[in-house]
């Protein structure tokens, strides 16, 4: 009676450490899980190694994310020190994820609050990079030390301003203020005039501009009538292009004989006056005929003018048949 509980005590026993060696089992394995995530290293996913060198990490730590195109695609597992102090960073990525081998790994900053992260500057090569190959390192500069180098120039340049200013004030008394203010008042009534000028240049270019305007638009109905008048101006042209004809393809030659003919005549009719032949001729040439018809042409004015005063020496009128006296 006494052996079989025994046997049961010593089970019962056995069974309650069992479990307590599964449960830290379980508690141990957990916490590795835990600590892995935590640093970012995964224990259960297949993923490869790559590794990158750099001068410098700029604040990089373990677990960052490493990216492609702002997609995560692993993370910093490791960062080693090395003797020449250059720093070894491991990155765990993803084990589908091809990249070619001429890919950089460049650490840039992620955010304002300069946390970083590792980005891959894809390549063209057509071979892929394989588990445990070294990608070249870059470091882009941050924000802050693009600016630094502008910052202290923008500082050099305050410090002689503010002494500047300083040599300024000490120099200016009052009558320079005095002569200072009045240049001023100079200068704003000179840009005041100014303003008027421009305003009344503005208004005669827009007159101009009207002028202008109504040039065109005379321009412009002239060219619409023109074009309205096309066909009746080319009829014009064509007219004339057969009066042209017309008067090319005329007797011209033979109303130039014609000419001819009538200037040779003329040509003998002056030599016939020339050479006293005929009346005409004589007339011209011969002096004293000439005066003969002069002093005749004279008597015969005379004449008509004594007519016109004694009308009745010359012509007599009688009712009965009366003779006048002598």
């Amino acid at each position: 009676y006494n052996y079989p509980l025994s046997i049961n005590f010593i089970v019962l026993k056995i069974s309650n450490e069992t479990k307590v060696g599964i449960l830290a089992a379980i508690s141990i394995v957990l916490l590795i899980l835990g600590y892995n995530f935590l640093i970012g290293r995964s224990v259960l996913s297949n993923e490869h190694k790559f590794y990158a060198l750099f001068d410098r990490v700029d604040g990089l730590s373990t677990a960052r994310p490493v990216k492609i195109n702002g997609y995560q695609i692993g993370q910093v597992s490791a960062l080693t020190l090395m003797p020449n102090g250059q720093i070894l960073a491991e990155l765990s990525i993803q084990a589908e994820c091809q990249i070619p081998r001429n890919t950089a790994a460049q650490i840039e900053s992620a955010d304002l609050m300069g946390n970083k992260v590792v980005v891959f500057q894809l390549g063209n090569s057509k071979q892929w990079a394989q588990n445990g190959d070294t990608l070249t390192a870059r470091v882009v500069k941050t924000l802050s030390e693009s600016v630094l180098p502008i910052q202290k120039k923008v500082e050099q340049i305050a410090i002689h301003l503010d002494s500047v200013l300083v040599s300024i004030n000490q120099m200016m008394s009052p009558t320079f203020k005095s002569n200072m203010g009045k240049t001023m008042n100079a200068l704003a009534e000179t840009a005041q005039n100014t303003q008027s000028i421009t305003h009344r240049i503005n208004e005669v270019m827009s007159r101009q501009d009207e002028r202008f305007n109504l040039i065109m638009h005379n321009i412009e109905s002239i060219t619409s009538n023109l074009k309205n008048n096309n066909e009746y101006i080319a009829n014009t042209f064509v007219n004339l292009s057969k009066v042209s004809t017309e008067l090319t393809n005329a007797k011209i030659s033979e109303t130039l004989l014609d000419a001819n003919k009538i200037a040779a005549q003329l040509q003998q009719l002056l030599a016939k006056i020339n050479d006293n032949k005929g009346s005409l001729g004589q007339v011209v040439n011969d002096g004293q005929l000439y005066n003969n018809l002069t002093l005749t042409t004279k008597n015969l004015n005379e004449l008509i003018v004594d007519l016109k005063q004694n009308p009745k020496r010359y012509v007599h009128f009688s009712v009965f048949g009366k003779k006048n006296k002598k």
